[in-house]
């Protein structure tokens, strides 16, 4: 994966997400957009938003500013970095749609937030800046295609959220992830890679250990503990795919990556281990 580097990130300009004033507690249930057929990634001076066009190495700037982007199946998302609002991107156009959160996260039909100081799970309802609380205190929240998760903040046990109810389905874990089809969890000590079932509190076994895990409509991948390398999990075997990068990106076509020192963002080909160069320096990538 040895590529030369370009910055086709392009920095600076107007921001289009703009800076608005709301109470700290003000946080965003359905708007499905679109699938996440691509990636997104902040420039490195965190000074632009920029899509990739799914062609060589063709991006196109789509915002200004931000902190941290999130995407998903129910849209693609960021916050900005002075405020902590969070803005949603919609037809070419951002919108605010809340105020800062300790967290957020998409799933295949909503976006979600944790409150500033955790005390509330809340669920945008797709339109103007209208949030409904559908939980209460969190650690930590996940999501993806298959549904919403998230861990109590005492006991770390991980709840699903389906049909307006809260359900137990499984203890603590070092982290958890959602893809298309499952949810998946790593041991508390890194020891075992675990599938849910789907019913009652019942896991699966069907990995050891592993230092990180990412999910998506793509599929599973996790981190070897050892060497760094990021294998697939795929027809109930793994496979080694490339080596060690900063971080990846799932999204419902296709595995992203960021080089180790964040000087180019690579799209996986599909087979073995190449990879392609796509883009430039970036601080962080996200499906969209």
């Amino acid at each position: 994966m040895r590529l030369a580097t370009r910055n086709l990130l392009r920095r600076g300009g107007a921001g289009l997400l703009a800076v608005a004033t709301v109470g700290a507690g003000a946080l965003p249930a359905q708007a499905r957009l679109a699938t996440t057929s691509t990636v997104c990634a902040v420039a490195p001076d965190g000074g632009s938003v920029s899509r990739y066009q799914g062609r060589g190495v063709s991006w196109t700037r789509i915002g200004g500013p931000a902190r941290n982007i999130y995407g998903g199946g129910a849209g693609f998302f960021a916050t900005n970095p002075n405020s902590g609002n969070i803005y949603g991107y919609r037809d070419g156009r951002w919108s605010r749609v809340g105020g800062p959160g300790r967290q957020f996260v998409v799933s295949g039909q909503a976006l979600y937030g944790l409150a500033p100081d955790s005390s509330s799970v809340n669920r945008w309802s797709g339109q103007g800046d209208t949030w409904t609380r559908v939980g209460g205190p969190a650690r930590t929240l996940y999501a993806g295609g298959y549904g919403f998760f998230v861990t109590r903040p005492t006991s770390g046990d991980i709840l699903r959220y389906r049909s307006s109810q809260w359900t137990r389905v499984g203890g603590p874990g070092r982290e958890f992830v959602v893809s298309g089809q499952a949810l998946y969890g790593l041991a508390p000590d890194g020891s075992s890679v675990n599938r849910y079932s789907g019913q009652g509190e019942t896991w699966n076994r069907i990995g050891g250990p592993a230092r990180k895990l990412y999910a998506g409509g793509y599929g599973l991948f996790a981190i070897s503990p050892a060497s760094g390398d990021i294998v697939r999990y795929r027809d109930g075997r793994w496979y080694r795919i490339g080596g060690p990068g900063y971080t990846f990106s799932v999204g419902d076509t296709a595995l992203y990556a960021l080089s180790p020192n964040r000087d180019m963002v690579m799209k996986y080909s599909g087979t073995g281990d190449r990879w392609y160069r796509i883009g430039g320096p970036a601080r962080s990538i996200a499906p969209c």
